[in-house]
């Protein structure tokens, strides 16, 4: 009884790697429409390895993609790599600066990382990281809609009765 085990465990395990080749193209093509969401998984696959031959250039070019889009996770790894040098050189400012984006972005947890390598930094690198996380700023800050000036209302005076 344990071929037919094994022969279903085989076909089970084909049609997993078969769905994941197929997700895989189907996140290939968001990505490279623009989705952020899938540009920072796609990343995550080629970093780790999963379903793709791993390489940590094709990793950063997705999450700086995604992270360029406002996408906190993203920004997020992308402090990680620049903080750890794989895939980039390493850079604690950059670091430093995407950790700080990340939290002004909803990621809570880039502030921790953001503190912690400011331990690691000397007085110039934090500097650096500080104003380049100013920089970075106003380039994910989401531009406000021109406002249009509505004509002045002007209030009628009543005159409360006759004098």
């Amino acid at each position: 009884m344990k071929a037919p085990l094994t022969l279903l465990s085989i076909l089970c395990l084909c049609l997993s790697v078969s769905g994941q080749a197929t997700d895989l193209d189907e996140l290939r093509k968001k990505a490279e429409a623009g989705d952020a969401e899938a540009q920072s998984s796609l990343g995550v696959a080629y970093y780790s390895g999963n379903g793709v031959p791993q390489s940590f250039t094709d990793a950063f070019k997705w999450i700086s993609e995604a992270a360029k889009q406002g996408h906190a996770e993203a920004q997020l790894r992308l402090g990680y790599m620049y903080a750890t040098g794989k895939g980039v050189q390493q850079n604690h400012a950059t670091a430093y600066a995407l950790y700080a984006l990340a939290d002004s972005s909803g990621d809570a947890s880039g502030a921790g990382y953001r503190d912690a390598i400011a331990k690691q930094m000397t007085t110039a690198e934090l500097e650096s990281g500080k104003a380049l996380y100013q920089e970075l700023l106003k380039k994910n800050k989401p531009e406000e809609p021109e406002k249009t000036e509505e004509p002045e209302k002007k209030e009628e005076a009543t005159s409360g009765g006759s004098e």
